[in-house]
Formats: C-alpha cells, sequence, structure tokens
C-alpha cells in the first residue's frame, strides 16, 4: 500500500509563469480538461495557484496570472505521508495539493482523490500527458486523421471546437490549409464530407485524397475565435486551391 505522497501524486503537472496572459490561459485549462495549474518562478518553485473560477471574470484581458492568482500556493513535500496530505487538505478545505522537492520546485500535484485512493490501498489513476498540447493557442489538438466518414466517426468529439484542415504529402511538411470554428465538430466533419460546400476553396479543398483534419474541443465561443485567428496566421495561402492540388488539373 503507497504510504507516500510521490507514490500517487500525479507528475505530469501544467505549470504557467506569473506574467502568463489570462486569456491564453483561460484557453489552455478549458482545452486540457483542468480546473486549475500552479503558478511558478523560474526555479519552478510554486508561488501560487490559478484556477478556472479565478478567470470567469468577463474582464481578464490584458491581465496575467499573477493578477489572478491565489497566494500562496499550499505546497506539500514529495516525501510527507498520505496521512499528513488528508490532514492538510482537511484543514485548508482544499481540493488539491502542490507537491515540491527538496529545494522547493514543483514535481507534482497530489488531488484529494489521490489521497483517497492512497488510503484505501487503491491505484492513483491519472489522465494521459498532454502529447498535443499547443502553447500558442493553449489548446490540445486531436492526432492527425485522415478526412473519412470512419475516422470523424472515431475520432472527432460531439463538442464545439476547431478544426483544422492540412494537405499531407510523401517528402513534404503537413500544410494548414483551412481553420474554422463550430459548434459541433463530429457533425462539421461529416457535412464537409457528404453535402456541397459554398465556399469555392474548400470545395476544391475537398477534392483531395491528400486532406487529412485535427481537431480540438473548446466549449467557449471566445476562446474559439482567438485560435482561428492565431491559426489564420499559420494558414498556407490558397490562390487557385485546384490548381495547387493538382497542377494538371487544367491541361
Amino acid at each position: 500500500m503507497a504510504r507516500l505522497v510521490e507514490e500517487v501524486m500525479n507528475s505530469e503537472v501544467y505549470c504557467v509563469r506569473p506574467e502568463e496572459d489570462l486569456e491564453v490561459l483561460w484557453t489552455a485549462l478549458l482545452g486540457l480538461g483542468i480546473t486549475g495549474a500552479p503558478v511558478v518562478d523560474k526555479e519552478m518553485r510554486p508561488v501560487g495557484m490559478v484556477s478556472l473560477r479565478d478567470l470567469m471574470s468577463d474582464e481578464r484581458a490584458g491581465l496575467t496570472a499573477r493578477e489572478a492568482m491565489t497566494i500562496p500556493a499550499v505546497t506539500i513535500k514529495a516525501n510527507a505521508t498520505i496521512d499528513d496530505a488528508a490532514k492538510m487538505l482537511c484543514e485548508r478545505g482544499l481540493h488539491r495539493l502542490v507537491a515540491v522537492d527538496e529545494r522547493g520546485a514543483c514535481v507534482g500535484v497530489i488531488s484529494a482523490l489521490d489521497v483517497i485512493a492512497g488510503l484505501i490501498g487503491y491505484p492513483a489513476r491519472h489522465p494521459e500527458s498532454f502529447p498535443h498540447y499547443d502553447r500558442e493557442t493553449g489548446t490540445v489538438w486531436s492526432d492527425v486523421e485522415l478526412l473519412e466518414s470512419e475516422r470523424v466517426s472515431k475520432c472527432a468529439p460531439e463538442t464545439a471546437g476547431v478544426i483544422a484542415l492540412l494537405l499531407t504529402r510523401a517528402g513534404a511538411a503537413d500544410e494548414i490549409v483551412w481553420v474554422e470554428s463550430t459548434n459541433d465538430v463530429h457533425a462539421r466533419l461529416l457535412d464537409l464530407l457528404s453535402l456541397p460546400q459554398d465556399d469555392s476553396q474548400l470545395a476544391h479543398l475537398l477534392r483531395s485524397n491528400e486532406l487529412r483534419f485535427r481537431c480540438c474541443a473548446l466549449p467557449d465561443e471566445e476562446a474559439r475565435k482567438r485560435v482561428v485567428a492565431i491559426m489564420h496566421g499559420h494558414t498556407r495561402p490558397q490562390k487557385n486551391p485546384e490548381a495547387t492540388i493538382n497542377p494538371r488539373a487544367r491541361a
């Protein structure tokens, strides 16, 4: 049975800097599906905590994590006992603690659920790490998938989000050629596959057998608009989509 915090804590931690923009942070927390994150200095020492609740104000534009975080961050040594963590959570009325090493640097987070699991001898289960986290947009993207109904049905979430279409060619880097926000990622991708599209550029793109998609779930409409604006900066201009996809199409 586990005895120490380090045996049940989640060592995959999303940390933020005090100067982190709150709009970016809001999008990141929503995209990662987490409710809060420790704010750390350059030595990874916790200086505060920021949560979705801290960011719910409509006046977060232009503000940073330093201005919204709760201080101080409540920490516990990674080699402390699970009993110690349970007592601290109860005394402080908290749901999580930041675990630190001997230098005071953040090495993990232990939640109330982790503590319960440790106390009754159950394994602590944590979500997968963030393999497709994009710090620029603050979102977690899916794998790049072939744009076909089978892959859409298996991989696309039935929720609001952002869709990116990519052209993939052997020996060349994937190129983003289309980005859009939608209220239902799954339904919109199926529409792209089955319905005529009014936009001529999009219609031409959809004729390619080299087209792939990736997506992110993002319920907040303003966050989706911001992500789309950023992604448009990485989208290759399609002056003549038909010629780009098939240079000999007019021959």
